[in-house]
Protein backbone atom coordinates (compact mmCIF):
# COMPACT_ATOMS: atom_id res chain seq x y z
CA UNK A 1 0.00 0.00 0.00
CA UNK A 2 0.92 3.67 0.16
CA UNK A 3 2.55 3.25 3.56
CA UNK A 4 4.87 0.50 2.31
CA UNK A 5 5.80 2.51 -0.79
CA UNK A 6 6.58 5.58 1.32
CA UNK A 7 8.76 3.57 3.71
CA UNK A 8 10.59 1.95 0.79
CA UNK A 9 11.20 5.37 -0.77
CA UNK A 10 12.63 6.74 2.47
CA UNK A 11 14.84 3.68 2.90
CA UNK A 12 16.16 4.04 -0.64
CA UNK A 13 16.87 7.74 -0.09
CA UNK A 14 18.73 6.98 3.15
CA UNK A 15 20.82 4.32 1.43
CA UNK A 16 21.61 6.68 -1.44
CA UNK A 17 22.73 9.45 0.94
CA UNK A 18 24.91 7.03 2.89
CA UNK A 19 26.46 5.54 -0.25
CA UNK A 20 27.30 8.99 -1.61
CA UNK A 21 28.88 10.02 1.71
CA UNK A 22 31.00 6.87 1.89
CA UNK A 23 32.19 7.40 -1.67
CA UNK A 24 33.27 10.93 -0.76
CA UNK A 25 35.01 9.62 2.35
CA UNK A 26 36.97 7.13 0.25
CA UNK A 27 37.83 9.79 -2.31
CA UNK A 28 39.22 12.12 0.37
CA UNK A 29 41.02 9.35 2.26
CA UNK A 30 39.02 9.78 5.47
CA UNK A 31 39.87 7.68 8.49
CA UNK A 32 37.12 5.25 9.65
CA UNK A 33 36.04 7.69 12.37
CA UNK A 34 35.99 10.64 9.96
CA UNK A 35 34.06 8.55 7.44
CA UNK A 36 31.36 7.76 9.99
CA UNK A 37 31.11 11.45 10.88
CA UNK A 38 30.72 12.32 7.21
CA UNK A 39 27.91 9.77 6.86
CA UNK A 40 26.19 11.09 9.98
CA UNK A 41 26.33 14.67 8.67
CA UNK A 42 24.95 13.58 5.30
CA UNK A 43 22.01 11.83 6.92
CA UNK A 44 21.35 14.82 9.16
CA UNK A 45 21.22 17.11 6.11
CA UNK A 46 18.92 14.78 4.19
CA UNK A 47 16.47 13.94 6.97
CA UNK A 48 14.47 17.23 7.08
CA UNK A 49 13.54 16.87 3.42
CA UNK A 50 11.86 13.54 3.95
CA UNK A 51 10.94 13.51 7.61
CA UNK A 52 7.32 12.63 8.25
CA UNK A 53 4.59 15.14 9.07
CA UNK A 54 4.36 15.53 12.81
CA UNK A 55 2.13 16.98 15.50
CA UNK A 56 -1.03 18.92 14.57
CA UNK A 57 -0.30 18.73 10.83
CA UNK A 58 -0.13 14.95 11.09
CA UNK A 59 -3.33 14.77 13.08
CA UNK A 60 -5.16 17.03 10.63
CA UNK A 61 -4.04 14.87 7.72
CA UNK A 62 -5.11 11.53 9.20
CA UNK A 63 -8.30 13.18 10.44
CA UNK A 64 -9.54 13.40 6.87
CA UNK A 65 -9.92 9.62 6.84
CA UNK A 66 -13.31 8.48 8.19
CA UNK A 67 -11.57 5.46 9.77
CA UNK A 68 -8.91 7.58 11.47
CA UNK A 69 -10.78 10.40 13.30
CA UNK A 70 -8.97 12.71 15.70
CA UNK A 71 -9.93 15.30 18.27
CA UNK A 72 -8.40 18.15 20.22
CA UNK A 73 -8.93 19.54 23.67
CA UNK A 74 -8.43 17.75 26.95
CA UNK A 75 -11.12 15.09 26.89
CA UNK A 76 -10.85 11.44 26.00
CA UNK A 77 -13.07 9.56 23.63
CA UNK A 78 -13.91 5.88 23.63
CA UNK A 79 -11.37 3.59 21.92
CA UNK A 80 -8.54 6.10 22.06
CA UNK A 81 -4.93 5.61 20.99
CA UNK A 82 -2.88 7.99 23.14
CA UNK A 83 0.31 9.48 21.67
CA UNK A 84 2.67 10.42 24.50
CA UNK A 85 5.55 12.65 23.46
CA UNK A 86 9.00 12.19 24.99
CA UNK A 87 11.17 14.99 23.58
CA UNK A 88 14.43 16.53 24.72
CA UNK A 89 17.48 15.69 26.78
CA UNK A 90 16.61 13.35 29.65
CA UNK A 91 16.89 14.84 33.13
CA UNK A 92 15.48 13.96 36.56
CA UNK A 93 12.45 15.83 37.83
CA UNK A 94 10.02 17.89 35.77
CA UNK A 95 12.51 18.95 33.08
CA UNK A 96 11.60 22.27 31.53
CA UNK A 97 13.03 24.14 28.56
CA UNK A 98 14.73 27.35 27.49
CA UNK A 99 14.83 29.20 24.15
CA UNK A 100 17.86 27.12 23.14
CA UNK A 101 17.15 23.73 24.67
CA UNK A 102 14.41 21.34 25.67
CA UNK A 103 14.49 18.74 28.43
CA UNK A 104 12.52 15.59 29.06
CA UNK A 105 11.87 15.32 32.79
CA UNK A 106 11.36 11.83 34.15
CA UNK A 107 8.68 12.93 36.65
CA UNK A 108 6.69 14.74 33.95
CA UNK A 109 6.69 11.75 31.59
CA UNK A 110 5.88 9.32 34.38
CA UNK A 111 2.79 11.37 35.26
CA UNK A 112 1.61 11.25 31.65
CA UNK A 113 2.19 7.50 31.43
CA UNK A 114 0.26 6.91 34.65
CA UNK A 115 -2.60 9.05 33.36
CA UNK A 116 -3.05 7.00 30.19
CA UNK A 117 -2.54 3.74 32.13
CA UNK A 118 -5.35 4.54 34.56
CA UNK A 119 -7.86 5.76 31.94
CA UNK A 120 -9.94 2.82 30.71
CA UNK A 121 -10.91 4.73 27.56
CA UNK A 122 -7.32 4.53 26.28
CA UNK A 123 -6.94 1.27 24.42
CA UNK A 124 -3.29 1.60 23.35
CA UNK A 125 -0.36 4.00 23.57
CA UNK A 126 2.25 5.26 21.13
CA UNK A 127 5.38 6.61 22.82
CA UNK A 128 6.81 9.22 20.44
CA UNK A 129 10.51 9.47 21.29
CA UNK A 130 12.74 12.32 20.13
CA UNK A 131 15.65 12.32 22.58
CA UNK A 132 19.45 11.95 22.45
CA UNK A 133 19.50 10.56 25.99
CA UNK A 134 20.80 12.01 29.22
CA UNK A 135 20.52 10.92 32.85
CA UNK A 136 20.85 7.16 33.34
CA UNK A 137 18.76 7.22 36.51
CA UNK A 138 15.95 9.23 34.90
CA UNK A 139 16.00 6.90 31.87
CA UNK A 140 15.65 3.86 34.10
CA UNK A 141 12.75 5.38 36.04
CA UNK A 142 10.87 6.04 32.80
CA UNK A 143 11.75 2.56 31.51
CA UNK A 144 10.16 1.04 34.61
CA UNK A 145 7.00 3.10 34.14
CA UNK A 146 6.68 2.06 30.49
CA UNK A 147 6.99 -1.56 31.65
CA UNK A 148 4.08 -1.03 34.06
CA UNK A 149 2.02 0.53 31.29
CA UNK A 150 2.84 -2.29 28.89
CA UNK A 151 1.51 -4.81 31.41
CA UNK A 152 -2.04 -3.46 31.01
CA UNK A 153 -2.25 -2.12 27.43
CA UNK A 154 -0.19 -2.22 24.20
CA UNK A 155 2.63 0.31 23.87
CA UNK A 156 4.43 1.02 20.58
CA UNK A 157 7.53 3.21 20.35
CA UNK A 158 7.74 5.64 17.43
CA UNK A 159 11.21 7.11 16.98
CA UNK A 160 11.47 10.59 15.50
CA UNK A 161 14.73 12.24 14.42
CA UNK A 162 16.84 10.99 17.35
CA UNK A 163 16.17 8.19 19.82
CA UNK A 164 19.62 7.27 21.06
CA UNK A 165 21.16 6.22 24.37
CA UNK A 166 18.47 7.07 26.95
CA UNK A 167 16.06 7.62 24.06
CA UNK A 168 16.60 4.00 23.02
CA UNK A 169 16.49 2.92 26.67
CA UNK A 170 12.88 4.05 27.14
CA UNK A 171 11.89 2.83 23.65
CA UNK A 172 13.07 -0.71 24.31
CA UNK A 173 10.49 -1.07 27.11
CA UNK A 174 7.67 -0.97 24.53
CA UNK A 175 6.02 -3.93 22.81
CA UNK A 176 7.38 -2.89 19.40
CA UNK A 177 9.68 -0.19 18.03
CA UNK A 178 9.14 1.79 14.80
CA UNK A 179 11.89 4.01 13.39
CA UNK A 180 12.27 6.20 10.33
CA UNK A 181 15.10 5.23 7.96
CA UNK A 182 16.82 8.51 8.91
CA UNK A 183 16.35 8.16 12.67
CA UNK A 184 19.61 8.23 14.64
CA UNK A 185 19.35 5.54 17.29
CA UNK A 186 21.32 2.98 19.22
CA UNK A 187 24.19 4.53 21.21
CA UNK A 188 23.74 1.74 23.76
CA UNK A 189 26.49 2.68 26.14
CA UNK A 190 27.45 4.67 29.21
CA UNK A 191 29.52 7.86 29.28
CA UNK A 192 30.53 9.15 32.68
CA UNK A 193 33.34 11.43 33.86
CA UNK A 194 34.22 14.29 36.15
CA UNK A 195 36.00 17.61 35.73
CA UNK A 196 39.51 17.93 37.13
CA UNK A 197 39.97 21.66 37.70
CA UNK A 198 43.09 21.44 39.85
CA UNK A 199 45.28 23.28 37.33
CA UNK A 200 42.68 26.00 36.79
CA UNK A 201 42.25 26.49 40.53
CA UNK A 202 46.02 26.85 40.88
CA UNK A 203 46.20 29.44 38.10
CA UNK A 204 43.48 31.66 39.55
CA UNK A 205 44.60 31.18 43.16
CA UNK A 206 41.45 29.39 44.28
CA UNK A 207 41.81 27.10 47.28
CA UNK A 208 39.12 24.56 48.09
CA UNK A 209 39.09 22.72 51.38
CA UNK A 210 36.61 20.09 52.41
CA UNK A 211 35.80 17.81 55.30
CA UNK A 212 34.99 14.28 54.23
CA UNK A 213 34.31 10.99 55.91
CA UNK A 214 34.32 7.82 53.89
CA UNK A 215 36.58 6.19 51.34
CA UNK A 216 34.83 7.64 48.30
CA UNK A 217 33.27 10.76 49.80
CA UNK A 218 35.32 13.08 47.60
CA UNK A 219 35.30 10.99 44.45
CA UNK A 220 33.55 13.76 42.48
CA UNK A 221 35.48 16.72 43.82
CA UNK A 222 36.76 18.90 40.94
CA UNK A 223 39.79 19.98 42.96
CA UNK A 224 41.83 16.92 41.99
CA UNK A 225 41.88 13.84 39.81
CA UNK A 226 41.02 10.32 40.86
CA UNK A 227 43.10 8.30 43.27
CA UNK A 228 43.84 4.75 42.01
CA UNK A 229 41.07 3.35 44.24
CA UNK A 230 38.59 5.96 43.07
CA UNK A 231 39.44 5.37 39.43
CA UNK A 232 38.82 1.64 39.80
CA UNK A 233 35.55 2.26 41.67
CA UNK A 234 34.38 4.68 38.97
CA UNK A 235 35.25 2.24 36.19
CA UNK A 236 33.52 -0.69 37.90
CA UNK A 237 30.29 1.26 38.37
CA UNK A 238 30.34 2.49 34.77
CA UNK A 239 30.78 -1.10 33.61
CA UNK A 240 27.88 -2.25 35.77
CA UNK A 241 25.65 0.45 34.31
CA UNK A 242 26.63 -0.60 30.78
CA UNK A 243 25.99 -4.29 31.49
CA UNK A 244 22.57 -3.44 32.95
CA UNK A 245 21.70 -1.43 29.82
CA UNK A 246 22.80 -4.21 27.48
CA UNK A 247 21.05 -6.91 29.53
CA UNK A 248 17.73 -5.05 29.42
CA UNK A 249 18.12 -4.35 25.71
CA UNK A 250 18.91 -8.03 25.06
CA UNK A 251 15.80 -9.10 26.97
CA UNK A 252 13.73 -6.56 25.03
CA UNK A 253 14.99 -7.80 21.67
CA UNK A 254 14.86 -11.47 22.75
CA UNK A 255 18.53 -12.11 21.98
CA UNK A 256 21.55 -13.12 24.03
CA UNK A 257 23.71 -10.61 25.88
CA UNK A 258 26.60 -11.36 23.52
CA UNK A 259 24.48 -10.75 20.42
CA UNK A 260 23.24 -7.41 21.71
CA UNK A 261 26.69 -6.37 22.93
CA UNK A 262 27.99 -6.89 19.39
CA UNK A 263 25.77 -4.04 18.13
CA UNK A 264 26.00 -1.90 21.28
CA UNK A 265 29.26 -0.43 22.66
CA UNK A 266 28.05 3.10 21.98
CA UNK A 267 27.54 2.64 18.23
CA UNK A 268 25.07 4.98 16.54
CA UNK A 269 22.86 3.52 13.81
CA UNK A 270 20.41 4.97 11.32
CA UNK A 271 16.91 3.60 11.57
CA UNK A 272 17.49 1.52 8.47
CA UNK A 273 20.70 0.05 9.91
CA UNK A 274 19.06 -0.52 13.29
CA UNK A 275 16.31 -2.47 11.57
CA UNK A 276 18.89 -4.60 9.77
CA UNK A 277 20.72 -5.50 13.00
CA UNK A 278 17.52 -6.10 14.97
CA UNK A 279 17.41 -3.05 17.25
CA UNK A 280 14.00 -1.95 15.91
CA UNK A 281 11.04 -3.95 14.66
CA UNK A 282 9.76 -1.95 11.70
CA UNK A 283 10.57 1.05 9.51
CA UNK A 284 7.82 3.63 9.54
CA UNK A 285 6.60 6.88 11.03
CA UNK A 286 4.03 7.82 13.61
CA UNK A 287 1.10 6.89 11.39
CA UNK A 288 2.41 3.33 11.03
CA UNK A 289 3.02 3.14 14.77
CA UNK A 290 -0.53 4.33 15.54
CA UNK A 291 -2.01 1.79 13.15
CA UNK A 292 0.07 -0.98 14.74
CA UNK A 293 -1.06 0.11 18.22
CA UNK A 294 -4.65 -0.05 16.96
CA UNK A 295 -4.03 -3.57 15.69
CA UNK A 296 -2.47 -4.72 18.98
CA UNK A 297 -5.49 -3.31 20.83
CA UNK A 298 -7.89 -5.23 18.59
CA UNK A 299 -9.44 -2.14 17.02
CA UNK A 300 -8.77 -2.96 13.35
CA UNK A 301 -12.44 -2.89 12.34
CA UNK A 302 -13.54 -0.08 14.63
CA UNK A 303 -13.27 3.69 14.52
CA UNK A 304 -10.92 5.19 17.05
CA UNK A 305 -9.46 8.51 18.11
CA UNK A 306 -5.95 9.83 18.68
CA UNK A 307 -5.04 12.06 21.63
CA UNK A 308 -1.60 13.59 22.15
CA UNK A 309 0.19 14.34 25.40
CA UNK A 310 3.43 16.12 26.12
CA UNK A 311 5.27 18.94 24.40
CA UNK A 312 7.19 18.91 21.18
CA UNK A 313 10.85 19.79 21.32
CA UNK A 314 11.62 23.53 21.41
CA UNK A 315 11.42 24.72 17.76
CA UNK A 316 14.55 26.87 18.04
CA UNK A 317 16.49 24.02 19.63
CA UNK A 318 15.58 21.76 16.70
CA UNK A 319 17.24 24.21 14.29
CA UNK A 320 20.59 24.21 16.13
Amino acid sequence: GASERRTAKLAAAAEKAETRARAQAEKHGDSPVAAERRVKRALERARPRLQELDGPKYLRRVGRSPNFPTFGGGGFGARTVAVVRASGAIVPGDGGSSPLSSNLGSDALIRQLRRVRSDDRVSAVVLRVDSPGGSALASDLMWQEVQRLKAVKPVVASMAGVAASGGYYISMACDEIFAEPFTLTGSIGVVTAKFNLAELFERVGFVQQGIAKGRYAEILTPARGFTPDEEEYFAVNARRAYESFVSKAAASRNVTYEALDAVAQGRVWTGQQAHAVGLVDELGGMREAVLRARELAGLEDRKFRVATFGSRQNPLARLL
